[in-house]
């Protein structure tokens, strides 16, 4: 499986919860960082399943950090959590296991082009 490394984010999603931002509030640098302290932890988890050889720990980590990777325009991202979810959810945690650098790198490209637009 191989991700479009060029066309890592949505930024029409990006724009719009930009647009949330009010003089009040930085919406979107606020949502940010919870991203990045909360997807560290979900990928750790999937780590940890998976040498635990636990196929709900790893479908359950995957299927929370492909969701919270689609709010945020991580399209790329959600879309390889999504392989790893459905093959843990089949137990095939041999085929996570081969997703899972991929997914990994992703995720590492995907944080320092987030990082980049705050």
């Amino acid at each position: 499986m191989v991700y479009d490394k060029e066309n890592l984010l949505n930024y029409e999603i990006i724009q719009n919860l930009k647009e949330l931002d009010s003089e009040e509030s930085n919406f979107f640098n606020e949502l940010i960082d919870i991203y990045l302290t909360e997807s560290k932890k979900l990928l750790d988890k999937i780590n940890k399943g998976i040498s635990k050889n636990d196929k709900d720990m790893v479908s359950n980590n995957s299927h929370t950090l492909k969701g919270s990777s689609s709010n945020i325009g991580a399209m790329e991202l959600s879309r390889l959590c999504a392989e790893i979810e459905k093959k843990s959810r089949e137990g095939n945690l041999d085929g996570v296991k081969k997703i899972l650098p991929e997914m990994v790198e992703c995720y590492e490209l995907t944080i320092e082009k987030i990082k980049s637009l705050i």
